[in-house]
């Protein structure tokens, strides 16, 4: 009797094959609870194929502490490839000889798995079975999956380090932080040991591309979503024009960008240089009792904070303040500073006018005004100025001034420019009125002049 041993199979092979032997053609009559291919002592079951062993079958009982886990490891492929003793439940693949050196893959914990490839590794060889279990490589090379429930799926030279962490693949990226991810090439979620905690940089995504040669593209935080990403990211578009671009049909109830913040709290995106620290702050917020208190607003702020302004703000309402400042009631656009434009066009079509009626006589109030000379107040920018008092005009032209709260506020020079002229009018009217007389009297001076000089002496 002779045998031969082959992968997945043991067959017994003899001159004239009896009941107890398994066919090379099948066996027919055989019951699962009684024949079977294995051992019935705690021997593990070997296959082998050329003499070397290809796979083994352990079903082994594990004590940690109180707890006991019963189950089948299955190590095969290479013979470098290990399983420690005790770690039960694992399962492994793979491994190679590459010039006389072994490539072997190895679980050192329970319930680890490795698929395939090479130099690959679950778990942490420090003695304790279930001190980073089920954790999983399923292939590529030099890969290590050392955290508690971790996972890579291939590359090489990738390690997934934190609790349920994983690593997709690519090369040389870690998986530090407890439920991390890292992909791409260099990509790098910083482990307990470099933060100083438990966790490392738990919760953190980061995707880096293959655009240097060495070096980590590193977190600096839990919990963070980063991305290196040099020929841009896009969404909805795969042709992105810059570092990120969203393409695609919007709407009021599906915009392209969306920036959502709990109530009482801003949205805010900021513009910034590392270099000099200055920076700009776009931010809204939509929590106001009314649109007048919902705001839009720019903040701008230099490196040492000497100046801290809110170049332009925006309510809801309509009101808008530019150069500093609050938007204030009754004012639509409030400017804080000199407006230089080449037209400045306010509507007066007739077309929008009804009831339209010369004004009266104006001359005498208009002289009551005092222009004067004065220097604006630390809050109005401070310069030296000219014009009127606002409520020196309210006494005379009242229709001249805006009020807020009660309380006057401004002029509108506009409506002064309509009184000036009319006083210009009525004030020409006199100088026709003093000519045309003036020329009477010069004229009946001509002729007593002339009468005289006609007169005998």
């Amino acid at each position: 009797m002779r045998y031969a041993f082959g992968f997945g199979l043991c067959v017994m092979l003899a001159a004239s094959a009896s009941a107890q032997s398994w066919l090379l053609v099948g066996n027919a009559g055989t019951s699962g609870s009684t024949n079977f291919i294995g051992t019935t002592d705690s021997v593990p079951l070997n296959f082998r194929s050329n003499n070397q062993r290809v796979m083994t079958l352990f079903n082994e009982l594990t004590v940690v502490n109180t707890d006991q886990f019963s189950a089948v490891d299955v190590l095969a492929g290479h013979t470098s490839n290990t399983i420690n003793p005790g770690a039960t439940a694992s399962t492994v693949f793979g491994g190679l000889n590459l010039n006389s050196t072994d490539f072997g893959n190895h679980s050192y914990d329970i319930g680890g798995t490795i698929s395939g490839g090479a130099n690959n590794f679950t778990g942490t060889n420090d003695g304790f079975l279930f001190g980073q279990p089920y954790a999983t490589v399923s292939g590529g090379i030099g890969n290590w999956a050392s955290g508690n429930a971790s996972s890579i799926t291939g590359g090489r030279s990738n390690r997934a380090a934190g609790v349920a962490s994983v690593v997709p693949g690519g090369e040389n990226n870690t998986a530090g932080g407890d439920w991390s991810f890292a992909g791409g090439f260099g990509a790098n979620v910083r482990t307990s040991t470099v933060v100083g905690d438990s966790n490392g940089d738990e919760g953190t995504f980061i995707w880096a591309d293959k655009s240097v040669s060495s070096g980590n593209f590193s977190s600096t935080g839990p919990n963070q979503f980063i991305i290196r990403a040099t020929g841009g990211v896009g969404i909805g578009t795969n042709t992105p024009h810059g570092r990120l671009e969203t393409s695609g049909a919007d709407s009021f109830s599906a915009p392209q960008f969306v920036m959502n913040a709990s109530s009482g709290a801003w949205s805010r995106m900021a513009f910034t240089n590392s270099g000099t620290g200055k920076f700009w702050h776009f931010a809204a917020k939509c929590n106001g009792a009314n649109p007048g208190e919902d705001e839009l607003n720019y903040y701008y702020q230099d490196t040492a904070g000497s100046v801290a302004i809110n170049p332009m703000q925006i309510r809801g309402d309509g009101r808008i303040a530019i150069g500093g400042g609050l938007p204030e009631t009754g004012i639509t656009l409030k400017v804080s500073g000199t407006v230089k434009c080449t037209a400045l066009v306010q509507t007066s079509s007739g077309r929008y006018k009804n009831d339209v009626q010369p004004l009266p006589s104006v001359l005498d109030r208009f002289l009551q005004l005092r222009p004067v000379s004065f220097t604006w107040d630390k809050d109005h920018g401070g310069d030296k100025d000219v014009g009127l008092i606002a409520e020196e005009v309210a006494a005379v032209f009242p229709e001249a001034v805006a009020t807020i709260d009660g309380k006057v506020e401004g002029i509108n020079y506009s409506r002064v420019t309509a009184l000036a002229i009319q006083a210009m009018k009525e004030q020409q009217q006199t100088v026709a009125s003093l000519r045309a007389e003036n020329a009477e009297l010069k004229a009946r001076m001509d002729r007593i002049e002339k009468l005289m000089s006609s007169s005998p002496r």
